[in-house]
């Protein structure tokens, strides 16, 4: 005979006695676990099911007693076990969430395995509080839904979640596992990432900054930064060339994209932004190519935008495509809709100052002459009446009035032409200072990186030299 002790606080069911026999027909009465410590079997009796019904089919005889919860020895305080406690912490989990929740966190971080994955998530604003997420049969899923919004299921990703709370088996540890996953709430934070941003700066006083700066009427000398792969940086190079004029272009490699993305372009923005003699520059350029709307969320931050606010020099920037908009675009100098456009915003200014030199010169041109035969015009009338007064003068007086005459006639001719030809000269030098005509000379232009190297120095003995002479571009290496 079996002998049990039924403890009703706990709902749960002990087997002492010959138990090795009857331990299949136990473990069909619901949970049971052996108790090595008490040489006995437990099952946790089910809500709502009474001993007698449950007992009814048991095959084996059984001798029933009732008993309180299990007191701690020479103790009045009750004592559980960890089973015990294990199942209490089930109960009060599934009173309290007896279905799913959502739950709204940021990643903190990521790890899969073959068929399910770990992710660990934090408090939006309480960093320490953390807890463990795990995704099962719908993994997959649940990442190619991010994905396919343009957000990576990673890192510092605001997401929401419908999850099952419950007590990992008998580890007592709280599991979260994730039903669903809605993947527009962390769209529309994004979207919403720039609007606090743009808000913060404004009641800080800082967005109208760099907006408000001037550029130089001659930029020459441009900071460059985007990501070393890709071709923004050909695109606008290309578009630059238009001009045909020796701008100076520092290119800084930088991320645009992940988990150092953030940090490395407030550098790169601080370094130039302080003008220093080492980084003087006349206005930096921030360029990022095409891509998802995840990938472009880093230009919302906070700290990138106070970087361009904060800059000294004008800040242009171009991300992504034209129907693209950013905190970096909304609070720089000027934004435009693609790298080139950068390229050729800069190239017109130089085309136009030359089509306004010229327009310029081809004026003085034109009232020199209108000075020149007006005082011809005035210098012959007045020859013309000393002339006809000379007649009671002296042939000597006479002979000096028609000197002066002359002489003051050349010398208002040769001062209109010396204004022309200073013009002329000015209007020569542009056009030779031009790189294309230093080619022509035989010079040629070397560049590293698509910034010109002036110094062996200055060059880096890793990465091949473009020379380009006047009628093509070749490549060397130095030894």
């Amino acid at each position: 005979m079996l002998r049990a002790k039924y403890d009703e606080t706990l709902a749960i069911l002990q087997f002492f006695g010959d138990t090795y026999n009857a331990k299949d027909d136990i473990k069909l009465l619901g949970k049971a676990r052996w108790r090595g410590d008490i040489k006995c079997w437990e099952v946790s009796v089910p809500a709502n099911t009474e001993l007698s019904s449950l007992l009814a089919k048991f095959p084996h005889e059984v001798k029933i007693e009732q008993s309180s919860t299990v007191q701690a020895e020479n103790s009045s305080v009750p004592a559980l076990s960890v089973f015990e406690l294990n199942l209490k912490l089930q109960a009060a989990i599934h009173q309290a969430f007896p279905g799913t929740i959502l739950l709204k966190a940021i990643v903190s971080s990521v790890k899969r395995q073959t068929n399910r994955a770990f992710i660990e998530i934090r408090d939006e604003l309480d960093a320490t509080c953390e807890m463990s997420c795990m995704a099962t049969t719908d993994m997959q899923k649940f990442f190619d839904a991010y994905e396919k919004i343009g957000f990576p299921l990673d890192l510092d990703l605001n997401v929401l979640f419908s999850v099952q709370v419950s007590i990992a088996g008998s580890g007592g540890r709280v599991l979260l596992k994730i039903i669903e996953v809605f993947p527009e709430y962390t769209l529309g934070k994004a979207q919403q990432a720039r609007e606090l941003t743009n808000e913060r700066l404004k009641k800080e006083g800082l967005f109208e900054l760099n907006r408000n700066k001037r550029l130089p009427v001659l930029p020459i000398r441009l900071a460059v930064l985007t990501s070393k792969s890709g071709t923004v940086i050909n695109d606008f190079l290309s578009s630059l060339e238009v001009a045909r004029f020796g701008f100076e272009v520092i290119w800084r490699h930088i991320p645009v994209q992940g988990h150092s993305a953030e940090r490395a372009i407030v550098e790169a923005l601080r370094s130039f932004a302080c003008n220093t003699e080492e980084h003087q520059v006349d206005a930096i350029i921030l360029i990022r190519g095409g891509g998802s709307a995840g990938d472009l969320s880093i230009f919302n931050s906070y700290e990138i935008a106070k970087a361009i606010c904060l800059a000294d020099i004008p800040v242009l920037t171009a991300i992504g495509h034209q129907a693209d908009q950013s905190s970096a675009q909304d609070v720089s100098y000027q934004a435009f809709g693609v790298p080139k456009d950068i390229g050729r915003f800069l190239a017109d200014i130089i085309l136009n100052l030359r089509k306004e030199l010229e327009q310029r010169v081809l004026q003085v041109r034109n009232l020199s002459t209108e000075i020149i035969n007006y005082w011809q015009q005035r210098l012959q009338s007045l020859s013309a009446l000393a002339l006809a007064r000379s007649a009671s003068i002296p042939d000597r007086a006479q002979l000096q009035l028609q000197q002066l005459s002359s002489k003051a006639g050349m010398l208002a001719q040769q001062l209109v032409l010396e204004k022309i030809q200073w013009t002329e000269q000015r209007s020569q030098l542009l056009d030779l200072s031009s790189p294309q005509r230093q080619l022509e000379r035989g010079f040629i232009l070397c560049r590293q990186n698509g910034r010109l190297v002036k110094s062996l120095s200055a060059a880096d003995y890793e990465n091949p030299l473009e020379l380009q002479f006047k009628d093509k571009v070749a490549k060397a290496k130095l030894l």
